[in-house]
C-alpha cells in the first residue's frame, strides 16, 4: 500500500512539475509600440 502512495504521489508531483514547465507564447499586433518599463527587474524577449 505505501508502494501505490508513493508512485501516486511521485506521479502527481511530475505532472505538476510538467505543467509548469510548458511554453506560452502571445503574439500582438502592435504598431504604435515603442517602449517597455518594467517595476522590477526583468528580460524581455522580443521578435
Amino acid at each position: 500500500m505505501k508502494k501505490i502512495l508513493a508512485l501516486a504521489f511521485t506521479m502527481i508531483i511530475v505532472v505538476q512539475v510538467s505543467l509548469a514547465q510548458t511554453a506560452y507564447t502571445e503574439k500582438r499586433e502592435l504598431s504604435g509600440f515603442s517602449k517597455v518599463s518594467f517595476a522590477v527587474s526583468g528580460e524581455v524577449r522580443m521578435r
